[in-house]
């Protein structure tokens, strides 16, 4: 959950969610009519953004070449023809595929889940969201401390270790997992837990949500002169 622990720790996680998720998906549709210049500049402005934000833009370049390595192993079926036409037309869809998923990845880098979770009006979606995304997260912590403990003892040293470490694996991850997850019922209920999820957090409102638009408006802008152009 290296994501999650990254959304908390930036200069845009107490920003009000409404205005990044604003800009975010705003942007992403702006994507579908920008030319492929324009939407190469959209990428340049998300990762300054995140320079902005003290977001390790190392820890960032981990989830966006392993997405677009899968969308350019995709696009490849557009490049198949050799024609002019065809191939302007896969790297536009390339182009405008890497643009969308850096407005994707900023969201999900400076906004944790929680905060978009509360947006959503109907309770008792919201409080379901909330606890199924809980049991993920502690499934996936519960695996990754097996997975660690279970490399220590050397469990993954051979083909033999490494089957019998994942049978281990899939048992004791289930398992623990469901523990973890009657012990967090039980800590809302003793917290008089009735039905309800509230999420109480302080939100700022500071100059970086104007540095959001501005970059917004300036690509609009650039789109519209160099269309002319």
């Amino acid at each position: 959950m290296i994501a999650e622990k990254i959304s908390y720790n930036n200069r845009f996680s107490n920003v009000h969610p409404l205005p990044k998720i604003l800009f975010s998906f705003s942007l992403l549709f702006l994507t579908f009519w920008f030319s492929n210049l324009v939407n190469l500049l959209v990428v340049v402005s998300i990762f300054l953004l995140c320079f902005l934000g003290k977001i390790k833009i190392t820890d960032f370049l981990k989830f966006f070449l392993v997405i677009v390595l899968f969308i350019f192993l995709s696009s490849l079926t557009l490049f198949f023809d050799f024609s002019s036409l065809t191939i302007h037309r896969g790297l536009k869809v390339f182009v405008r595929s890497v643009a969308g998923t850096s407005c994707i990845l900023f969201l999900i880098f400076t906004t944790p889940v929680v905060d978009i979770i509360s947006f959503i009006h109907f309770r008792m979606l919201k409080d379901l969201i909330f606890l199924i995304y809980r049991a993920i997260y502690i499934l996936l912590k519960v695996v990754e401390q097996m997975i660690t403990a279970q490399t220590a003892r050397f469990g993954y040293s051979s083909f033999r270790n490494t089957i019998n470490s994942m049978k281990y694996l899939m048992y004791g991850a289930f398992s623990r997992s469901i523990k973890y997850s009657e012990e967090s019922y039980i800590g809302l209920t003793s917290r008089n837990y009735n039905g309800t999820i509230r999420i109480l957090k302080e939100y700022r409102i500071n100059m970086y949500i104007l540095i959001l638009f501005v970059i917004e408006i300036a690509l609009i802008v650039l789109e519209v002169f160099y269309v002319k152009a």
